[in-house]
């Protein structure tokens, strides 16, 4: 969602008042306008994705599907709020979804470790019992509180160290060690009470949860 336009931005009055312009000429489908928006925002997006431990090119990738977003809904956005603040708004999205896709991915070749290990490995079945697990450990995050569910996907989908997620949210480094402390106990708690997932999968998870 966008906010509205305000000094925490970091911009000054002239610079809102600039972007206003430039996102009504976008909004008018002025290829111009938009090509003077990415020299703007672009260069800064970039250092922003990097920031959250983004490789260069999947950095390169977040600009550019960011841009590609705000060309495709141009006709919607609103000049009178914070095209700064819509950016990053957009790209912390797509930063999350390629996050979450890539620990999927690693947790699921984990689980494939662990599973070539036991009597027998289905791929297909594999695939389908890992999605049902991923499931129930979201579903068991969604469950804590929201200053905790924050805390805990910067850290592990985002790769965030807990002094860089202190800063950020300008909290003591103690009390985000206390909060993954929390976390982690409820879903090892949590699962290890669920009947219906067998060790193995469970240590698959746990693996690069805990």
């Amino acid at each position: 969602m966008q906010r509205k336009a305000d000094v925490y931005d970091g911009h000054g009055a002239n610079d809102l008042t600039n972007d206003r312009d430039l996102v009504l000429r976008v909004k008018g489908g002025q290829e111009s306008a938009f090509k003077e928006l990415f020299v703007k925002y672009g260069k800064k997006l970039y250092y922003f994705s990097r920031k959250k431990n983004l490789s260069h090119e999947d950095a390169e990738g977040v600009v550019q599907d960011v841009f590609a977003k705000i060309w495709e809904i141009k006709e919607g956005l609103d000049e009178t709020l914070s095209i700064n603040s819509y950016i990053i708004t957009i790209a912390k999205n797509l930063i999350y979804n390629r996050s979450r896709k890539q620990l999927n991915q690693r947790l699921f070749e984990e689980y494939l470790v662990y599973s070539q290990r036991s009597k027998s490995h289905h791929e297909t079945e594999d695939q389908v019992f890992f999605k049902e697990l991923e499931g129930i450990v979201f579903e068991i995050i969604k469950k804590l509180s929201p200053r905790a569910q924050l805390i805990f996907k910067m850290n592990r989908l985002d790769g965030m160290t807990n002094s860089e997620i202190a800063e950020e949210l300008h909290i003591s480094k103690k009390t985000v060690e206390n909060q993954m402390h929390t976390a982690l106990k409820y879903l090892r708690e949590t699962l290890v009470k669920r009947a219906d997932i067998n060790l193995v999968s469970l240590l698959a998870i746990l693996v690069k949860y805990c």
